[in-house]
């Protein structure tokens, strides 16, 4: 039954990121995508969580840590925004809309789908399937994240 999930995971991820590239780069429905992405990955979870509640911990998503993280990674953070902001102001590029708002909440979600997506339904399947070496899924899931 696991090779089943792991074969139409891989598959299923296969497959968004191909509509990424019609619905991003053909279409220009960057929305529609988002949206459709949002909704089947977020029933899909759903549905195999109810079955398996220890996957949500398999899959990464953990509190446990999230205290030593935030240390570590909030400096980083901070500097970074203030970075940006600091160049847009000095190009005089800095455009703010009401549209950053909804961004500000969605990117953070798109990108945690995104590497989700990647990191355990595709690196964690090829891992559990025995096909690759650990630098071979290192080379292969980061090939994948730049495309």
């Amino acid at each position: 039954m696991a090779f089943q999930y792991r074969s139409f995971e891989i598959i299923a991820v296969t497959i968004t990121a191909l509509a990424k590239f019609l619905f991003y780069d053909l279409l220009d429905q960057r929305l529609i995508f988002i949206l459709m992405m949002f909704a089947f990955w977020g029933i899909y979870m759903i549905r195999r969580i109810k079955k398996a509640p220890k996957l949500l911990k398999l899959w990464g998503f953990r509190i446990d840590n999230f205290k030593s993280v935030l240390k570590k990674v909030l400096p980083f953070a901070a500097i970074s925004i203030v970075g940006c902001i600091a160049i847009g102001y000095y190009q005089d590029t800095i455009n703010a809309h009401w549209h950053i708002l909804p961004l500000l909440f969605l990117y953070p979600l798109f990108g945690t789908l995104q590497q989700f997506l990647l990191m355990a339904l595709v690196a964690g399947n090829l891992q559990d399937l025995n096909r690759f070496r650990n630098q071979t899924l290192i080379l292969i899931s980061s090939t994948l994240f730049g495309l």
